[in-house]
């Protein structure tokens, strides 16, 4: 299977979560509009599960899912955040029993800001989420968190206003599920971790690409669960 490839977003859905599911989704959103599509969603009784903001050298543009929210387990979402902003809500939702379940970095003018969501939906006890890494620092965290038993299941990159490419990511307990982390891929290289594992029985959890002064780059995580999935871009 070969990849389409576009450098500005793919979202990786789990097809569970969405078949037969109610859902909103909304696109190419600035931040009041998103604010706004939240209001209603969640007044509709949905709660947001997914969201992600680029810039891509203009003003930044919001793409996010809502799924029906049958058992009222409920969500908190928050756009436009500075890295001192997001510590501090991190550490206020956690304090609620709030887990982060999708964490956004781009860059707004010249300055990195977050966007994320909260829920509080039982799901891995275990987590931590880290931001504003460089490569090298998100290499190391990845060894650091694996010797702790866990994983990347969400992975967020973009430019900083002096040109380094920083990552967020969510780490979520890995259990015994088998897993795979890489990052710095070229095209080719992301197709062929992409034909290699996933004939293996390993699915995408979470792509993100960024450009460097070499090209465009990849960094995506897989895992092994059984799941059915699908990736767009």
């Amino acid at each position: 299977m070969k990849l389409a490839y576009l450098p500005l977003a793919a979202l990786v859905l789990p097809k569970a979560g969405l078949t037969g599911a109610n859902f909103r989704a909304t696109h190419d959103s600035n931040a009041d509009d998103y604010r706004r599509w939240v209001d209603r969603v969640v007044a509709d009784g949905f709660r947001v599960t997914y969201c992600s903001v680029s810039s891509n050298g203009g003003p930044p543009r919001h793409c996010a899912v809502a799924l029906e929210d049958e058992t009222k387990i409920g969500s908190v979402s928050r756009t436009n955040l500075t890295s001192a902003e997001f510590t501090a809500l991190v550490a206020e939702q956690t304090k609620q029993d709030f887990r982060p379940i999708s964490v956004s970095g781009y860059l707004d003018g010249k300055e990195s800001r977050y966007a994320a969501v909260w829920t509080r939906d039982g799901g891995p006890s275990a987590w931590v989420v880290r931001h504003g890494m460089t490569e090298g620092e998100y290499e190391k965290e990845v060894g650091t968190q694996e010797a702790r038993g866990l994983r990347p299941d969400g992975i967020s990159t973009h430019t900083d206003g002096r040109g380094v490419i920083r990552f967020a990511v969510l780490f979520v307990e890995a259990g015994q599920t088998e897993w795979r982390a890489r990052h710095g891929l070229t095209e080719a290289e992301y197709q062929k971790v992409y034909d290699t594992w996933v004939p293996r029985g390993y699915r995408p959890v979470t792509v993100s690409s960024y450009l460097t002064a070499d090209g465009p780059c990849f960094a995506l995580a897989l895992i092994k669960d059984g799941g059915e999935w699908i990736i767009k871009y």
